[in-house]
């Protein structure tokens, strides 16, 4: 998003999505973190930690609500990304910490009154429109449905039934409990399509970049 906001000259940014496709397998380190919040984390904290700007000191406009199914002209029909949770915090803190710094500059420097002080106001942000949505990418809708469906369930199903996360723990990822694994785990390779909305000067364009 930082990229795309530079390239597209900080212009304020509007709904921005991103189709998020991951090659390779998951490290047992990855699985033992996930497994370890299940088991020691308070639920009322994860709740607060999976809420909008929930490491971000400034909150922004409210994301889109997720869906099983997501369609997107251009970049194709794809189903809930397994990190994009992660990914949508990291964006927003860094949403953020850009709208906190301009507000700081532009107080250090007595408001903005002028249109000259209005221009150098502070750092470039990606503007109270700005949201971040994120989904994978699958073969079709049928696929993206199930797929949806079949992680809701299985994260569900882990986080709230012990004996079943204790059995995928010690049975089915035996190496999740040391954080290591018994053969090499294939590269993981991300690519990253990304449709960023602009509002500016009253109308909308858009910017296609991949990665």
């Amino acid at each position: 998003m930082h990229l795309a906001s530079k390239t597209l000259g900080h212009a304020p940014l509007g709904p921005s999505t991103t189709a998020a496709t991951m090659y390779g397998g998951v490290p047992g380190g990855t699985i033992a973190s996930f497994l370890a919040a299940c088991e020691d984390v308070p639920q009322n904290l994860l709740a607060i930690t999976m809420a909008d700007y929930s490491l971000s000191p400034v909150p922004g406009a409210p994301s889109p609500l997720p869906r099983l199914v997501y369609s997107f002209d251009g970049i194709g029909v794809g189903a809930l990304p397994p990190f994009g949770a992660v990914n949508r915090a990291l964006v927003q803190r860094t949403a953020g910490l850009l709208e906190l710094a301009r507000r700081e500059t532009r107080c250090g420097r007595g408001g903005a009154g002028t249109s000259e002080a209005r221009r150098e106001e502070g750092p470039a942000c990606y503007g109270p429109a700005f949201t971040y949505t994120e989904f994978m990418p699958t073969g079709g809708v049928v696929s993206a449905f199930l797929y949806s469906a079949g992680f809701i369930t299985t994260v569900a199903t882990l986080m709230f039934i012990a004996p079943v996360r204790v059995l995928f723990a010690f049975l089915l990822v035996p190496s999740a409990s040391s954080g290591t694994v018994s053969e090499p785990t294939p590269h993981r390779v991300f690519v990253f399509t990304v449709a960023v909305g602009v509002q500016a000067f009253g109308y909308a364009a858009g910017l296609w970049a991949c990665r």
